[in-house]
C-alpha cells in the first residue's frame, strides 16, 4: 500500500525525529475560499474579556459566506470545544460565534477572521508528534510538543 500520507484530512509525514501530521493544504484552501491568502497572522492574543451582543446598526454582510466560515471556524481539527457543550451554551465569549449566524455583521465577520488568523499562524507543521512506546501497558503515548495534552491511543 505504501506510506501513509493523507489520513482523514490530516497530511502525514515521516521523518528520523518523529512524525509530522499538518493540514497544509486545507489551511491554504481557507485561505483562498475567504479571500485571506495575502493576510498577516494574527501575533497578538484575542480579548478574552470582550462580550458579542447583537449588533443591529451594523452593516450587513453575505449570510452564506458566514455561514461557511462559521463551519469552518469550528472545525474539530481547530476547535478544542468540549464536546458536552452545546451551541449557545456557557462558553467563554470568543468561542461562542454561533449564536450571531442569522443576522451577521462587519464586526462578528472581522472576528471570525481574526480567529481564523490566530488559528492559522502556527507554522505549516501543526503539530510535531514523538511516539514514545510503553511495553508494560502495551500503549502508544503519543505527546504534541508545545502543548501539555496526552493523547492515549490502545
Amino acid at each position: 500500500m505504501g506510506e501513509l500520507t493523507y489520513f482523514l484530512g490530516l497530511q502525514v509525514k515521516s521523518a528520523k525525529n518523529g512524525i509530522f501530521i499538518h493540514q497544509s493544504k486545507y489551511c491554504t484552501h481557507l485561505l483562498k475560499k475567504f479571500r485571506m491568502l495575502g493576510c498577516k497572522e494574527a501575533a497578538t492574543p484575542m480579548a478574552t474579556n470582550c462580550y458579542l451582543d447583537l449588533d443591529k446598526a451594523g452593516k450587513d454582510v453575505d449570510q452564506k459566506m458566514y455561514r461557511e466560515a462559521q463551519e469552518k471556524v469550528t472545525n474539530p481539527l481547530f476547535e478544542k470545544r468540549p464536546k458536552q457543550f452545546g451551541i449557545g451554551g456557557v462558553l467563554p465569549p470568543k468561542r461562542d460565534l454561533t449564536r450571531f449566524v442569522k443576522w451577521p455583521k462587519t464586526v462578528q465577520i472581522q472576528r471570525k477572521k481574526r480567529i481564523l488568523k490566530q488559528r492559522l499562524k502556527v507554522p505549516l507543521a501543526l503539530n510535531h508528534i514523538t511516539k514514545t512506546l510503553n511495553k508494560n501497558l502495551g500503549q502508544t503515548n503519543f505527546y504534541s510538543v508545545g502543548s501539555d495534552i496526552n493523547i492515549v491511543v490502545m
